[in-house]
């Protein structure tokens, strides 16, 4: 099964968050509660989080439980019921994606940066 993580970092390379920002965040409602995630800290959704972030599509999760008699299947849920959210905490930059990312956006004039992982690589 997937994660459904979205990981948050920020846009400038060299920013800190302030040590304060994951309570902000609650008190927008975005963040929701705390838990572990194999040592990472890692929040479930806010009450507000699904206004602002939109998800065009979402897809049905099929869980398999473990029982006495082997896996059973659980009821189809709505991919957003697992959705779990990461801030970032490491000062290094690095690449983080998936089998669905899209070239990223120039922020002034939107064209799709098709070279991105080149640019990547130069600061590296």
């Amino acid at each position: 099964m997937s994660i459904h993580a979205l990981s948050l970092h920020p846009a400038a390379p060299d920013f800190s968050p302030p040590p304060d920002f994951a309570d902000q965040l609650r008190i927008l409602n975005f963040l929701g509660d705390e838990f572990d995630y194999f040592g990472d800290i890692r929040f479930r959704p806010g009450a507000s989080f699904f206004d602002l972030i939109r998800f065009n599509r979402t897809h049905d999760v099929i869980e398999l439980k473990t029982t006495d008699d082997g896996l059973t299947e659980l009821p189809p849920q709505d991919s957003r019921n697992f959705v779990q959210i990461e801030l970032s905490s490491s000062h290094e930059t690095g690449l983080t994606c998936g089998c669905n990312i899209r070239d990223p956006l120039c922020p002034v004039c939107a064209i799709p940066l098709g070279d991105w992982g080149d640019l990547i690589g130069v600061r590296h």
